[in-house]
């Protein structure tokens, strides 16, 4: 039976290990590093990021919003009310 997660993968040279995970943090970190050099040369980009980060913020929570009211409209049309 197969797993839904692959742990561990072997490397070009055979070893068992963490394959590609490390790649990731590098690439993260370097990311993570250059976009705060840019903030402290142009202190206007953090206003922009923190702008744009709340836009998709309320962007998001408006989608989800919707999506809840749809699933309540769909879930009223099978309720039945007992008679009393």
């Amino acid at each position: 039976m197969g797993h839904m997660f692959k742990l561990y993968t072997v490397n070009s040279r055979g070893v068992p290990g963490a394959g590609g995970g490390s790649l990731f943090f590098i690439s993260l970190g370097v990311a993570l590093l250059l976009m705060g050099i840019s903030i402290v040369i142009m202190p206007e980009l953090l206003a922009l990021l923190v702008a744009a980060g709340i836009i998709f913020a309320g962007m998001g929570l408006l989608a989800f919003g919707m999506h809840l009211r749809r699933l309540e409209k769909m879930q009223s049309q099978f309720i039945v009310e007992p008679e009393r």
